[in-house]
């Protein structure tokens, strides 16, 4: 049987909505397929599985997010703070979109990290990267004492995605319901690059 692009995108376009209104263990290929408007062995004979589907999904949306994010590091006409700025947002913008990401990031770097690192990546290392090298030049003239720059780094990965690995246990301690949290992180946009532009001043 011929494949059909346009009924395997549908599918990829109701799945990748019902993981993130439910997660991957709240879905199941045959909610997908009734929304799809298809059937459960089609589902099946496109995608093998629910894993392999989730696969293909978070691995697209992983490449999408990388590439912007490199981009970002390596932009040699922008700021030290406008990087800081638009990596903050973009990093939340995807997350919000993709909240699963953070956790199969975790899964993928446990299980290949060197693929990991080829594929998504694409071989780019921090230090060499403009960012880096505009941070290292801002700490030298701001810091007495001598500071590394990945803690930096660090700590803008974990303010941003930290909040969207725990969500589950944030949303049950404090009782938020969705629409504060979301509202949570967009303020997040703009905390997160103050608190960082202290650190480094």
């Amino acid at each position: 049987m011929k494949k059909d692009k346009k009924t395997e995108d549908t599918i990829k376009q109701v799945a990748r909505a019902m993981f993130i209104q439910k997660g991957f263990t709240g879905t199941t290929t045959r909610e997908i397929a009734s929304e799809a408007g298809t059937n459960l062995a089609l589902v099946n004979y496109y995608f093998r599985s629910k894993e392999q589907l989730f696969k293909q999904i978070m691995l697209e949306s992983l490449h999408e997010f990388f590439e912007s994010v490199v981009d970002i590091f390596n932009d040699n006409n922008t700021t030290l703070e406008i990087k800081l700025e638009r990596l903050v947002e973009r990093y939340i913008d995807q997350l919000t979109q993709h909240p699963d990401i953070p956790m199969f990031i975790l899964s993928e770097i446990r299980s290949n990290p060197e693929i990991f690192f080829k594929e998504f990546l694409k071989g780019t290392k921090i230090r060499q990267t403009v960012l880096f090298n505009q941070l290292t030049t801002h700490l030298k003239e701001k810091q007495k004492q001598k500071i590394n720059p990945i803690h930096i780094m660090m700590n803008v990965m974990s303010m941003t995605l930290f909040p969207f690995i725990v969500k589950p246990m944030i949303s049950q301690v404090t009782e938020m319901p969705e629409h504060e949290y979301q509202a949570l992180m967009q303020e997040r946009k703009k905390l997160i690059p103050m608190w960082v532009k202290q650190m480094v001043n």
